[in-house]
């Protein structure tokens, strides 16, 4: 869930984190893919969506894979 905050004349995004749902600011304008960590669970957590405004766990890839190893119905080898 996300919600509109005004503070001192500017609109904040607030976020809440799928943890433990902890209201968290994201500022003015968060970008795709940006990364925040919960003040009360240190989830790491990321935005996977704009319209509306989405937070979820944060997963990187293992060392050495790349993104096109993980395509649904994809090989592992890039042809």
């Amino acid at each position: 869930m996300v919600e509109w905050e005004r503070t001192q004349e500017r609109s904040i995004i607030i976020g809440t984190c799928p943890s433990c749902g902890t209201e968290i600011g994201l500022g003015e304008t968060p970008g795709f893919g940006a990364r925040y960590s919960c003040i009360a669970c240190g989830a790491y957590l990321e935005v996977i969506s704009l319209s509306p405004t989405v937070l979820d766990w944060a997963f990187d890839l293992p060392e050495g894979r790349l993104e096109y190893d993980y395509h649904i119905g994809g090989s592992a080898d890039p042809m």
